[in-house]
């Protein structure tokens, strides 16, 4: 493959600075003769390659994203494109998925039947469910441009909201929130982009309250619509917002030095867990609903990634 694209850049080159007729001709035929191969269609599963096993063993991991199941007994996971189930008591984790697609973002159903997930199994980005034993696996989402991430469940398991990720002039999705029936189907846009078509500017991390009464996610409050990368994350790059789902009325929920990012409300609806950069470390945050207090459970997380785009939240 890559003697071929040299060659191919080769024959442009020489075109460039003037050939004659007959190269000109036969870099031409090339180009013909390319156009008529008979291309089968990529799987993302099954890649045309020699294959080799490794194994690797590990107690920790970066950048994994993690659920917890609703009676407290087990956690999933994902790692290196995986998804893994474990007891929260800890001991070996279970793979759910091995193969070649990228596996991210698990989240539980309320009931812990089912699982929710991204994977690019299909061709591109989309939300997939599969048992807890990671069986019977089906497509919900069916996106062939757009991005979709972080799925999570409502209440009562009828729905998912996501993120998706719309590119415009730039290969920097700007997020928008959409809620898909759990059977499918083409979704409901719930916020859209506040730039309209040529917004670079990201939301992410959508989430249902604990009554199913609102929807929280993470917002750009850059002024402007297109990204920038000198921004700095203690003046507030991101802020968290809330949703009624019956007026519609949007309000600015969590913000302020540091940012906040990534709503994780408890069960109970007692509380709101947050993400937020202090000076140079990365909190855990609580709120609490009823008084407003904010208050930091540690400051030991992996680095926040607030300067990026967040295109995967």
């Amino acid at each position: 493959m890559i003697k071929t694209t040299k060659s191919l850049l080769a024959l442009a080159l020489l075109t460039a600075c003037g050939t004659s007729n007959a190269e000109t001709q036969s870099s031409t035929d090339t180009t013909e003769t390319q156009d008529s191969y008979d291309v089968e269609q990529w799987d993302v599963l099954n890649p045309p390659f020699d294959l080799n096993s490794i194994t690797i063993k590990t107690d920790e991991t970066t950048w994994s994203s993690l659920d917890i199941s609703a009676d407290g007994k087990n956690m999933v996971f994902d790692m290196l494109g995986d998804i893994y189930l474990v007891s929260t008591d800890g001991g070996d984790a279970k793979p759910l998925t091995q193969d070649f697609a990228w596996n991210i973002h698990p989240t539980f159903s309320p009931d812990g039947t089912q699982i929710a997930f991204i994977s690019d199994r299909g061709g591109i980005s989309n939300v997939w469910v599969m048992d807890t034993n990671g069986e019977n696996l089906r497509q919900i989402t069916t996106e062939k441009k757009n991005l979709i991430h972080s799925p999570k469940w409502s209440p009562d398991g009828e729905y998912l909201v996501v993120t998706k990720g719309i590119m415009s002039s730039r290969s920097i999705p700007a997020g928008e929130i959409w809620m898909y029936h759990q059977s499918g189907g083409a979704g409901l846009k719930i916020k859209a982009r506040n730039h309209g078509a040529s917004d670079q500017q990201n939301i992410a991390d959508p989430v249902f309250s604990h009554d199913g009464k609102y929807i929280y996610f993470t917002e750009n409050t850059v002024p402007g619509s297109r990204f920038s990368y000198n921004r700095d994350p203690m003046e507030g790059i991101f802020a968290i917002t809330r949703y009624d789902r019956e007026t519609g009325e949007e309000s600015r929920y969590i913000s302020g030095t540091g940012g906040a990012v990534v709503p994780t409300p408890s069960p109970d609806g007692k509380y709101i867990a947050f993400i937020r950069r202090v000076k140079d470390r990365t909190a855990l945050f609580l709120k609490d609903t009823q008084t407003g207090v904010e208050t930091p459970l540690t400051l030991e997380l992996e680095r926040d990634m607030q300067e990026g785009f967040g295109s995967e939240g």
